[in-house]
């Protein structure tokens, strides 16, 4: 357990990214209960001398008792195999093995083999572990380096390293001395609070009057790999001596034991790497401090002295607050962790030789001993008991959009306490600034459509249809208040839920300050974070913009006028939909858009048929124009210049900015903790929507591609099925079908006609005018057209896209049935078999029988005679 500081003999094991414990809670009332114990307490024992054992123990949630529930053997020797190796045989009573949990993952090390074992945690039964693979090897690329090893830390969750510290021979241990070994033997090996180095902290010499020692390893990178320095940056904290066991509890302080008088709580520079000794602190009824445990709910930290059986409770400043002494026999402490409420403690107690676990309450007025647990010998659990780690089963969402809202609820239901954190409010982008309030708008719009068009239809209007924006806005927000009102209402109610009213940033790998909006503060922890923040308007770079007023598609729906001639940046989906819908308002509108075509995803008949409608319309659009310059005049009116075949200036009212979103992943402090970003700003994940730093997901808008409510819904869909059902779902190859919601609306599904063809397939294309569907004649709404790409060498359906009216009616139930066809690979020819369709709906013009079972020139792509005529 003690090693001799040998040169730089720190070595790195590549290994899965996880994450460390947090820090302290705050005094917010309604979060009294986050954490209130953990749902499981793991040990490793190694009375088996051909193999170490991990012990899990079952924690109960409301009491923070312990009762034996299993152990699994972890492939490598401990300390009682540790002879075989031809090493000193240590001292019984003090064991060198360590394990961490961190995210769903338990790392075990194997002191007697100098090997690492890694393991999966069943979140919702984590009593159950799953050993992954052969325990790694980590002697490393120094000579002669780890003999046994111990640490605090096994893993760091931002570079996905391991660290050991190693002696460069083997030597008896002492137990009369503590720590054990000569002057230079490392205590602890851990890392600072922002993963920037590796801290070691060493015996000094007590008697030649030098102190203990803090040995910084830088980390950094090298060809896309983080090393460690092999350089530290040693420093000599004035008036300690021996710096035993040591936690990080916060950026800049670290709190270590020294036997000899106490504790010293250290202050630590990340600039400089340097440890200097901030105060000492004498603690009372000491014996032999070896251990720290601290504290992320009441931010204290909890001495442990296994001389005496004695646990004494330290402020952060240093002050002695309570002390109990749940034995009075000679005892062994090797381990501690803070759980919720409980320190749990791993005593492998020398008289009896068996291992019990203590459980101390740390949350009441006094600190109570609330069980002395005896592990039952038939676990192999004895005096080679050591390392401890806890598993508290929490998990946080962050953002309470359409993905982050049902699963926590979801997690909550499974048994996981859950907190929900949003700092604006609920629904997310869809119910507050997207898809709610903009339908419901647009719905406004259809209507006046209708109106001004009630004479085609025989209906004689005696009044002029006239836009009221107050009742527009009013029907806008009752709506969107009720469906906000109701997902806020059902979040409340769900039992082992908690909604906390916030902005959240990321503190450390897997803790959170939440900057409430009471104005009060609360940092809260998690084995499990899931982001659901989102994406917000992007605003273009262009000159002059700072000085002018810039609409985007949040707050022009907070309009209470109609523009006179509304300027809209960007021919995507969000630009033409507001575009129409002003329009119909009464607004002169023109859209700019920079490319050759509107929609970019669209192939270029679908793109100049959405465009041939608007400009049938009135709508200006202008192609192949980009903006560089905005200015306001002195009258009011804002003056964009643009660059197309020629400059030119146009004049407007109003200036919408719609040309894209921007990650909300930059207001996280993602940086701090090392989570890998794209050059956009948007979350990386993998086909399982995981980070790179296990334990962390990101989900919906903040992971970048299509933007659509419905994939973050799905995103739920896959976390879910992964987390809770243990399923192996993932994002590739996932059909994704979306809708403009223009009138006549676009809906896709599947490739284009450009995607399939860059790919190099051999495809047949259908396409067929709205103006030969009778549904469309019948309704006087037959602008637009529907297009079918089929694969010509197996018939399965590509993908389709259809602009024609009523998605609801025709189009998006066509849309369904063929995204239906294709997540099932079923052929074209098979809708030949469906039989008689109710009609005539719109969407029941494409039936896609023959497409697959004739080859046709691209001349002959009419679906009235290929799909078969159904008019």
């Amino acid at each position: 357990m003690r090693m001799h500081l040998f040169n730089a003999t720190v070595i790195s094991l590549a290994a899965l990214a996880i994450a460390t414990p947090v820090r302290r809670n705050s005094n917010w009332s309604n979060w009294s209960n986050w954490g209130n114990a953990p749902k499981a307490v793991y040990f490793i024992t190694d009375e088996n001398k051909q193999d170490n054992q991990v012990v899990a123990l079952k924690a109960d949630s409301s009491t923070g008792k312990v009762e034996y529930a299993a152990k699994y053997p972890t492939g490598g020797l401990g300390l009682a195999g540790s002879t075989s190796m031809g090493v000193a045989a240590p001292d019984p009573t003090f064991g060198q093995g360590a394990i961490q949990v961190s995210g769903n993952y338990l790392f075990a090390v194997n002191p007697g083999s100098n090997t690492l074992s890694f393991f999966l945690i069943d979140p919702f039964e984590p009593t159950k572990l799953t050993l992954v693979g052969k325990p790694a090897d980590t002697r490393g690329e120094f000579p002669l380096s780890v003999a046994y090893s111990h640490k605090l830390n096994i893993v760091n969750p931002r570079t996905g390293l391991s660290y050991v510290g190693g002696y460069e021979r083997p030597f008896g241990l002492n137990q009369t001395t503590p720590p054990m070994g000569p002057p230079g033997t490392v205590s602890d090996v851990f890392f600072a609070k922002d993963s920037s180095a590796v801290l070691v902290t060493a015996k000094g010499n007590g008697k030649a009057g030098s102190t203990g020692s803090v040995w910084a390893y830088g980390i950094s990178e090298e060809n896309g790999h983080p090393t460690i320095k092999r350089d530290a940056v040693v420093s000599y904290p004035k008036g300690t001596a021996l710096l035993f066991g040591s936690v990080v509890i916060s950026e800049d302080e670290i709190v270590s034991t020294d036997p000899a008088y106490g504790a010293a709580i250290l202050s630590y520079n990340r600039e400089t790497y340097i440890a200097s000794t901030k105060s000492l602190v004498k603690v009372r009824k000491q014996g032999a401090i070896c251990w720290n445990a601290y504290s992320r709910k009441t931010g204290n930290v909890y001495t442990l002295d296994p001389a005496t059986g004695t646990v004494t409770e330290l402020s952060t400043n240093g002050n002695i607050l309570r002390s109990l002494s749940y034995n009075t026999t000679a005892a062994g402490i090797l381990d501690g962790k803070v759980g919720g409420d409980y320190l749990y403690i791993v005593d492998p107690f020398k008289a009896t030789g068996v291992t019990q676990i203590v459980v101390i309450d740390v949350s009441s007025e006094e600190l109570q001993n609330v069980q002395i647990y005896t592990v039952p010998q038939a676990s192999g659990a004895g005096i080679f008991s050591t390392g401890l780690a806890v598993f508290p089963a929490h998990a946080v969402v962050i953002g309470s959009g359409q993905g982050g809202t049902p699963l926590a609820t979801a997690l909550a239901k499974a048994g996981r306490k859950t907190a929900l954190i949003e700092h604006i409010h609920v629904g997310g982008t869809c119910i507050n600034e997207g898809c709610t309030p903009t339908k419901t708008m647009v719905a406004s719009a259809r209507v006046a459509y209708l109106a001004k068009r009630s004479g085609d239809y025989g209906v004689i209007a005696d009044v002029k249809p006239k836009i009221d924006m107050t009742i527009v806005q009013k029907r806008r927000r009752g709506i969107v208040e009720s469906f906000r009102g109701g997902s806020e209402g059902r979040l409340k109610s769900t039992d082992g839920l908690d909604l906390l009213m916030g902005r959240a940033t990321f503190t450390g790998k897997k803790e959170l300050r939440v900057a409430m909006n009471d104005g009060s503060t609360l940092d809260v922890d998690a084995e499990s974070i899931f982001i659901n923040v989102g994406a917000r308007p992007s605003m273009p770079k262009l000159e002059g913009i700072e000085n002018v007023e810039v609409l985007n598609s949040t707050t022009i729906m907070e309009l209470e006028e109609v523009p006179e001639h509304l300027l809209v940046i960007g021919g995507g989906y969000v630009g033409l939909e507001f575009a129409q819908m002003f329009h119909r308002y009464g607004s002169k509108v023109t859209v700019i858009q920079r490319n050759a075509h509107l929609l970019g995803r669209e192939d270029n008949d679908i793109a100049d048929a959405v465009a041939n409608i608007l400009r049938e319309d009135g709508i200006n659009i202008c192609l192949n124009t980009t903006p560089v310059k905005v200015e306001k005049a002195a009258d009011g009116t804002i003056h964009l210049t643009v660059q197309g075949e020629h400059e030119q200036v146009l004049t407007g009212s109003h200036l919408l900015a719609a040309a894209g979103r921007t990650s909300n992943a930059n207001t996280l402090n993602l940086e701090f903790i090392g989570v890998a970003l794209d050059q956009h700003g948007f979350i990386k994940v993998n086909d399982r929507l995981e980070t790179n730093i296990a334990g962390i997901y990101a989900m919906g808008d903040v992971k970048g591609g299509p933007q659509f409510t419905h994939i973050s819904y799905d995103d739920f869909r896959i976390l879910k099925t992964n987390i809770m059902e243990k399923g192996a779902a993932t994002i590739k190859d996932r059909m994704v079908p979306y809708t403009v919601f223009m009138d006549p609306q676009l809906g896709r599904v599947g490739m284009s006609e450009s995607e399939a063809r860059k790919q190099g397939r051999n495809i047949h294309v259908a396409s067929m005018p709205m103006s030969w569907v009778a549904r469309a004649l019948e309704v006087d709404e037959s602008r637009g057209l529907m297009k079918v790409i089929v694969d010509a060498d197996n018939g399965r359906i590509l993908g389709c896209a259809v602009l024609g009216l009523e998605g609801v009616d025709g189009s998006l139930n066509t849309i369904a049935e063929l995204n239906w066809a294709r997540s099932r690979n079923v052929r074209a020819s098979i809708f030949s078999k469906f039989g008689i369709e109710d009609g005539p709906p719109l969407g029941s013009t494409i039936t896609v029988p023959q497409l697959s079972d004739r080859s046709y020139t691209e001349n002959e792509c009419e679906i009235a005679a290929q799909l078969g005529e159904r008019t």
